[in-house]
């Protein structure tokens, strides 16, 4: 059996396009059975920014704020324009995963040749596509990773494979480029950026015209967004910032403060995924692969280092801890598992931590299908809620959820009245509910109010809230274990309620 595995391994060495065939096929097949699962929450909630975004509105995003750079709601924007169903957003996340698989067999390759591509690329599609990891679904992460592969990969061509100095300088150029855009779909995926900065500024011979035309690539994209946030089209660029940067300062000090166990529960979580996903055996071996200083390139092993431990803070640090912050690891464990395979002795090591890991994802694929079934066949608790406005409601309703959840008004094709629909801008930025009370009992009070888990999450609650609701609101459903409340004077024709998962 080993060494039948040894000699397929072997035979797709050989032939490097059949490598990266085979490993755009792991990655496709891993995503195939989650083509119509349905949204995922931050799915739903971008798609419906994205819908409404209009350079007239009052927020950051039309009339919707949320703490994300712009590209990644111009994505959505696409993805809404071609359809905006689970199967087009899902195809759209499979696009960005086999660019990934196949920056990486590029990279790989770079580093050492089809041994090092076919490692690379076999690590990359199952990381990117691994169901425990929401590898499936359209996320900032899913769509950074792909930038920031393939920048690595350019940076890596340009410093060791470009056959002309102008070759070198197009390549850093679009390196910059790329990294700059990750940067642009999540603040936090500056680990192109990191690596080409390291790995060309201690490049033997150093190039200055690279490392300025990888400069100049980073500024393009960034000249181009604060142009565009400062003209009349724009929300302005003090708003830009304030929502990318200023805000996450005032967002981690909310979540250090919160007395839920829903985060620790979710770092629990997320250190159980690094060990079952395979992260950890892969992280293993990129620092033994690179304590053998002779057997790699100088500075690519000070480049993996930075890089790998810029990926880990910035999971951490991100304090939410879902599971698909586990993806930014992604590209930085693939490079390291091609350079893992540069070591004479033993081969076997990145074959084995490589099949190793896609055989945990192709495991997560098999267990996953009873779960996207279950989902389908029921619905998730925000696709029936969602369901259900849509059917109570009338043309020009509107509808508010305390506290966020913005896949839900997607889902009910309803438009809202007040601009934070995630719950941590509520916390952060209007923890006393002033504005939600203002826009309850406002002109443009919404047709209904959801309570979306209880009222008094994170102790927001207070009277001015219990007051307006007392006074302009009724209950006329419970959907799902969620109150739904009617305003008062209207009369809507109710679905039966529905069954909940």
């Amino acid at each position: 059996m080993r060494a039948a595995v040894s000699e397929a391994w072997n035979s797709l060495e050989a032939d490097p396009r059949r490598s990266l065939a085979v490993a755009l096929s792991l990655g496709v097949l891993l995503r195939i059975p989650f083509l119509s699962a349905p949204l995922q929450p931050d799915e739903g909630g971008f798609l419906m920014v994205a819908r409404q975004w209009t350079a007239d509105g009052s927020a950051l995003y039309g009339d919707q704020w949320v703490d994300r750079p712009p590209l990644l709601i111009v994505i959505f924007r696409l993805a809404a324009t071609l359809g905006g169903d689970p199967v087009t957003l899902r195809i759209l996340a499979l696009l960005f995963g086999a660019a990934t698989v196949v920056a990486a067999w590029w990279a790989g390759r770079v580093i050492n040749g089809p041994r090092g591509a076919l490692a690379a690329a076999v690590v990359a599609a199952a990381i990117s596509s691994s169901y425990k990891l929401d590898g499936f679904a359209l996320t900032g992460e899913a769509i950074a990773v792909a930038m920031v592969m393939t920048s690595c990969a350019l940076t890596l061509d340009a410093t060791y494979s470009s056959r002309t100095s102008r070759q070198a300088v197009v390549l850093a150029l679009g390196s910059g480029i790329l990294a700059a855009m990750a940067f642009l779909v999540k603040q936090s995926f500056v680990d192109a950026g990191l690596f080409a900065f390291v790995l060309l500024s201690m490049a033997v011979p150093r190039s200055w015209r690279v490392f300025g035309a990888g400069a100049v690539g980073v500024a393009l994209p960034l000249v181009v967004t604060a142009a565009w946030a400062g003209s009349d089209a724009g929300p302005g660029l003090v708003k830009l910032w304030n929502a990318v940067f200023r805000f996450r300062q005032r967002a981690f000090e909310v979540m250090q403060n919160a007395t839920d166990t829903a985060p620790q529960d979710r770092l629990n979580l997320l250190v159980q995924l690094f060990v079952t996903t395979g992260l950890i055996l892969l992280s293993l071996q990129l620092f033994a692969a690179l304590r053998r200083r002779a057997e790699n390139p100088p500075a690519l092993r000070p480049a993996l280092l930075v890089m790998f431990a810029y990926s880990v803070a910035a999971v951490l640090v991100g304090g939410s801890w879902w599971s698909h912050y586990l993806l930014q690891l992604g590209p930085v464990l693939a490079l390291g598992t091609a350079s893992a395979t540069r070591r004479p002795l033993p081969r076997l090591g990145p074959r084995v931590t490589a099949a190793a890991v896609a055989l945990a994802s192709i495991w997560a694929c098999v267990t996953g299908v009873r779960d996207v079934a279950n989902a389908q066949l029921v619905g998730t608790t925000d696709e029936i809620v969602g369901l259900y406005l849509r059917d109570a409601s009338k043309p020009g309703d509107s509808v508010v959820l305390a506290y966020g959840r913005a896949s839900v008004i997607e889902t009910s094709g309803l438009s809202t009245p007040y601009k934070y629909s995630w719950s941590l801008p509520v916390r952060a930025r209007d923890s006393h509910l002033t504005t939600l009370v203002a826009t309850l009992s406002g002109d443009s009070a919404p047709t209904w109010l959801v309570e979306i888990g209880e009222f008094d999450w994170w102790g927001l609650d207070n009277a001015a809230f219990r007051q307006v609701r007392a006074s302009g609101y009724h209950v006329v459903a419970t959907v799902c274990e969620h109150d739904v409340y009617l305003r008062d004077g209207l009369v809507r024709s109710l679905p039966p309620t529905p069954s909940c998962p």
